[in-house]
């Protein structure tokens, strides 16, 4: 969204000379961080080392862009010194709009990208979120980027309109968000009420399919021990009476009325921390299932940043264990 749906502003010719005129400045700044020699001089002016955006980090450019406005009183005076073109106060007054167009989707990315407590049930949630965000800013009156928030919104309605609205292929991430106890039902806002009740009828059948199936393999498990165990075919002293063995079966009736009452509870539990789940063991076992989701990629792109500083013409005869020791070495200094 942020990248290929600012190359559909950019169609927009004062949108397009305007961010033009701005990221030529930001890059020559950029570039000369980069160097030795200039980089002492834009600390000696700023009093701290400017951000750089890097291709492997997705908040990378508004991350850097943040970071040069915090200093934009020194700005100028840093271009002369550097001898670059100065910034105008267009310049800095259309960063600063194209930061609030982006921010909600920078924070999103942020959160989502987290190398820790980040669960697939944050997606939908998240998402709604920077929904709700992206539609308050179509009231404010920006001078340079009304473009880019039309294009952001427009981009951002159609990947993610399937899961906003809560289609099909959104029952996963439904069901994961409402069994993660930050959120349960509560991202789901008063007007949504149809919503919600779908998507706590959603939740609750997917919890009573998921203990089934759980009871089932536990069952199964437990014939097969006790059938090979010694002395398991000993016959009763007392053949007059013939039982139907009911050890540790539970009907599917009175089991699904012991899941929908311990979600009932769960949902009514005011506490929203993780480790509450250790007082609902069958919500437990549907959140690890429905909200283990797939590793960020942020820190396997960080070891192909550092791998780029060892893997070196001077060190191309290193073999893969010397290799393997020096990348975990600078990652982990």
């Amino acid at each position: 969204v942020a990248v290929s749906d600012v190359k559909v502003a950019l169609s927009t010719v004062s949108f397009e000379r305007i961010h033009s005129s701005a990221m030529i400045k930001c890059s020559a700044l950029w570039n000369c961080a980069r160097r030795p020699k200039s980089s002492e001089i834009i600390v000696s002016a700023l009093g701290h080392s400017l951000q750089t955006p890097c291709v492997t980090r997705w908040n990378s450019l508004y991350d850097s862009i943040k970071d040069l406005l915090r200093s934009k009183d020194k700005l100028r005076d840093l271009c002369n010194t550097l001898k670059l073109q100065v910034f105008q106060e267009r310049d800095f007054a259309f960063l600063l709009e194209y930061c609030d167009v982006l921010q909600p989707i920078a924070s999103a990315l942020t959160r989502l990208q987290a190398e820790a407590d980040c669960f697939f049930g944050e997606l939908l949630p998240t998402l709604l979120q920077v929904e709700s965000k992206l539609h308050e800013k179509a009231a404010a009156d920006y001078v340079y980027c009304k473009p880019l928030l039309d294009a952001v919104r427009n981009g951002f309605t159609r990947r993610f309109d399937h899961l906003l609205k809560m289609k099909p292929s959104a029952k996963e991430a439904t069901v994961a968000a409402v069994l993660h106890p930050y959120f349960k039902l509560r991202w789901l806002p008063a007007e949504m009420e149809d919503f919600r009740r779908h998507a706590q009828k959603l939740t609750e059948e997917a919890v009573v399919d998921y203990v089934s199936t759980a009871q089932a393999a536990h069952s199964s498990a437990r014939e097969a021990v006790g059938s090979s165990a010694p002395g398991a075919s000993n016959a009763s002293a007392d053949a007059f009476f013939s039982f139907e063995d009911t050890s540790g079966i539970t009907s599917r009736s009175s089991q699904e009325a012991l899941v929908k009452l311990e979600f009932l509870n769960y949902l009514q539990d005011p506490r929203v921390d993780v480790a509450m789940l250790h007082s609902y063991p069958l919500i437990r076992g549907a959140f690890v299932k429905y909200n283990t989701a797939t590793c960020s990629s942020a820190p396997v792109e960080r070891l192909f940043s550092f791998a780029s500083l060892i893997a070196r013409p001077h060190r191309g005869a290193l073999s893969d264990r010397r290799f393997e020791q020096m990348l975990l070495l600078k990652t982990f200094k």
